[in-house]
């Protein structure tokens, strides 16, 4: 239940967030530049929020997954391997490339694949 319960709060948060920055890039002439002068400090604030609910939600996502990788049979550095081909991979080919958008969709299907797989039990259970 709490799985379910994490992931929901995620979608609430960045269903707020996309509401916010739909709300705030929907204005457009005198009444943005206005707009933006008031929400200047209140956009700041929510982006400053996000940045820390995103550091808030990263151990936790990550101890997920790698429990996750563990329970479907594959050892943890499987996910680092993971990581650590996604990061060299932005470092060749740049952040915002065709061969790194690949190798992210590469390398999500296999997470997904991965947390997928039934559970294997221990021989001595």
């Amino acid at each position: 239940m709490s799985l379910w319960l994490y992931l929901l709060s995620i979608i609430l948060v960045l269903g707020m967030v996309l509401i916010l920055s739909g709300y705030a890039t929907g204005i457009q002439g005198n009444a943005a530049t206005a707009l933006g002068r008031t929400l200047g400090v209140g956009v700041g604030v929510i982006l400053v929020a996000i940045v820390i609910y995103a550091f808030a939600i990263f151990l936790p996502s990550l101890t997920l997954l790698v429990r996750r990788y563990r329970d479907a049979g594959c050892p943890w550095w499987v996910l680092m391997i993971q990581y650590g081909v996604m990061g060299a991979g932005a470092v060749i080919w740049g952040y915002p490339s065709d061969a790194f958008n690949a190798l992210s969709i590469i390398s999500g299907l296999v997470t997904l694949v991965i947390t997928l797989l039934p559970s294997r039990i221990p021989a001595g259970n």
